[in-house]
């Protein structure tokens, strides 16, 4: 039992320890037996192929971060890369040069390799050194312009400039670069320059802003009082034609107008003259007229709408010389057959007058005697005026003008026209 005990309590890395002792002592009697030399010199080979390999992909990754991805730092050191290399290539075959051995094909194709890049190296270095010379020349110069411009632009008057011209520096400034030795020693007196030309811009800008306004302001203004003015034309044009259309209208000839015949217009016109619009009955129609009548010499305006409408039916009968009078004489005249004959027209007014009225009776009697009679405008004032002579109310007046010319001219058959 205690045998088995012990057995189980034993540990495994003692056999681990055997066994690595073993092969320690093993391999330590191969590395005495072998030349140590070779191991070197493999090793070190092993070390440079390695070296080459990470060498070439280095090359490789810069080359492509440079020329594909545009990496400016991983182009310039893939380039570096590229010469070291090519440098080495050169050396080490002047190298074997120096210490002679076996030639062989990889020697030639070495030689080969190294004689076109010493071709390369030997046309491409003069030329890169004229190009940068070049360079460097045209850098100079670039410097030197950059700094007589610089110069120039620091002593401009600006206020000298007009605004196009303001506009195109600013716009060239502003994209402008120039190198910091050209701005080393003008740096802030062209800052100052540049605040000075950015003000001066902007309160060029604003004074044409104004300018421009301004001026908007009076060709508007202009505008304004020509169309006032064509309006003020139109507007007394309007003007004269009304009252051109007023005066014609309201200083007719005759002094009755039909409202029948008018516009709303003209019937306005009328409504603000000295007309009146009344309805009356006309002795020549038969009929109530609607008319706008301008009374005359202090008459109503049914006396003068009596006179207009006895005046048209006489017009229909066979007289000549038809009258109206604003005299003592009576209101209407006309002769018939070499004989005058009178109509007087009467609304009442005389009967306050009797005297007045029987001068006129007596006056006409005397001068038609026989040939004229009353034209009364209401019926009420037949028998008041009958006691002075012959009386009629208007709708009347054609019957008893046709029985007093028949009278007068008993061989007449017809008086009518």
């Amino acid at each position: 039992m205690t045998n088995a005990k012990n057995t189980q309590t034993e540990n495994p890395n003692i056999y681990y320890a055997i066994i690595l002792l073993a092969i320690g002592l093993v391999a330590y009697k191969w590395f005495n037996e072998i030349d140590k030399t070779l191991i070197i010199n493999t090793l070190i080979q092993l070390g440079i192929a390695i070296l080459v390999v990470l060498w070439f992909v280095a090359i490789i990754f810069f080359y492509i971060r440079g020329d594909v991805l545009e990496k400016r730092k991983s182009k310039i050191i893939a380039k570096i890369l590229i010469h070291i290399t090519n440098f080495s290539i050169i050396i080490l075959f002047i190298y074997r040069i120096a210490h002679p051995h076996i030639v062989s094909i990889f020697f030639i194709v070495h030689g080969l390799i190294a004689l076109f890049l010493f071709m390369y190296y030997n046309y491409n270095i003069p030329k890169t050194m004229v190009r940068l010379r070049s360079e460097y020349d045209d850098r100079k110069h670039n410097v030197l312009v950059d700094e007589n411009e610089l110069y120039r632009f620091i002593h401009t008057k600006l206020d000298n400039l007009s605004l196009d011209e303001l506009k195109r520096k600013i716009e060239y400034f502003r994209n402008k670069r120039y190198s910091e030795q050209s701005l080393s020693q003008f740096r802030a007196e062209f800052n100052s320059k540049l605040e000075e030309l950015n003000y001066k811009l902007k309160k060029e800008l604003l004074e044409s802003e104004i300018y421009r306004i301004k001026n908007l302001k009076d060709i508007e203004q202009k505008e304004l009082d020509k169309i006032q003015k064509e309006k003020n034309e139109i507007l007394m044009d309007e003007n004269s034609k009304k009252a051109t259309k007023e005066y014609n209208l309201t200083h007719r000839d005759e002094n009755v107008i039909l409202s029948q015949k008018l516009t709303k217009e003209e019937k306005t016109i009328l409504r603000r003259s000295k007309h009146k619009q009344v309805n009356e009955y006309c002795a020549y129609q038969k009929k109530i007229l609607t008319v706008f009548v301008r009374p005359v010499m202090g008459h109503s305006a049914t006396h003068t709408f009596l006179v207009w409408s006895v005046k048209r039916l006489l017009e229909n009968f066979d007289v000549t010389k038809i009258e109206e009078h604003e005299t003592k004489d009576a209101d209407i005249t006309f002769i018939h057959y070499n004989k005058k004959y009178a109509i007087e027209i009467e609304t009442g007014t005389l009967l306050r007058k009797e005297r007045q009225l029987k001068n006129k009776a007596h006056y006409l009697n005397n001068k038609y005697p026989n040939r004229w009679f009353f034209v009364v405008s209401n019926r009420n004032l037949q028998p008041q005026y009958k006691r002075y002579g012959i009386t009629t109310q208007r709708n009347r007046v054609s019957e008893t003008l046709q029985k007093m010319l028949e009278n007068t001219h008993p061989k007449t058959v017809d008086v009518k026209r």
